[in-house]
Parts: structure tokens; C-alpha cells; sequence
């Protein structure tokens, strides 16, 4: 597993939330119920940077810590599946803080462009389901 790319989703979530942030209202929901009701209301600093910070505090935690093991020259036989697990973890919290920023990286990247001339090509347009007459 590369390990630069946990460092990637953190940035990509720290650009995205700075570059919402003077958008965002200054009272956002940060939990919701399981009827999808809000039932707890933040500031929108705590809305755009908690996961973000979050995910900085477990990274350096995730790092520092093969270090402390006893046995830390076992570390060496799991590292690739130690990071795999990091990288899993990072990607998670990112998931919620900068899925836009990951549809924005597929635009660019051109895949969705290229899916959605497939789509078109195919006759299967986009939208609302035919009925029938």
C-alpha cells in the first residue's frame, strides 16, 4: 500500500473544508436520529473541521504507535497490511468529509464523463425511469 495516500485524503479533506467553509451556515447539524432528524446542531467550524482534525490526531497516532510495541522489529513482517489498515481507516473519515472532493477527482480524472458517453451512446439516458403510456 503506498503511504502517501492516506496524507492525500487528509489534504483533500482539509482543501474541501476550507474551501466551504465561508458558504456554510453558522449552524449546521452534526448528528442525526435514526429517522434522519437532527438531534444535535454545531458550529460551523466544528462542521467543517472536526473530521479533518480527526483524521490528522489518528494518523500521527497510527504512526506513532508500531513504535511503542515491544517488539517492534516484528513491525517490518506486517507493515504493508498495518498500513492497508491505516489507509482504510483514513479513507473512511474521509469518506463523509470530502466525498465531493472524491466526485470532483472522478470529473476530472474523466470517468465519469467517459460512463456517462457510454450511457449515452447505449441509449440509456440518465433520469427518471420510462413509464409506459
Amino acid at each position: 500500500m503506498r503511504r502517501w495516500l492516506p496524507a492525500s485524503f487528509i489534504a483533500g479533506a482539509w482543501l474541501f473544508s476550507i474551501s466551504v467553509y465561508s458558504r456554510l451556515p453558522e449552524r449546521l447539524a452534526v448528528h442525526w436520529d435514526i429517522h434522519g432528524e437532527p438531534n444535535r446542531y454545531g458550529s460551523r467550524v466544528e462542521g467543517a473541521f472536526l473530521l479533518p482534525g480527526l483524521m490528522i490526531a489518528l494518523y500521527l497516532i497510527m504512526q506513532w504507535y508500531p513504535s511503542r510495541d515491544p517488539r517492534s522489529s516484528n513491525i517490518a513482517k506486517f507493515r504493508r497490511a498495518y498500513d492497508s489498515v491505516v489507509t482504510a481507516t483514513i479513507a473512511f473519515l474521509a469518506r463523509p468529509a470530502g466525498a465531493v472532493v472524491a466526485l470532483a477527482s472522478l470529473i476530472l480524472a474523466g470517468v465519469i464523463p467517459v460512463v456517462y458517453s457510454y450511457l449515452l451512446w447505449s441509449g440509456n439516458r440518465p433520469g427518471p425511469p420510462n413509464t409506459p403510456p
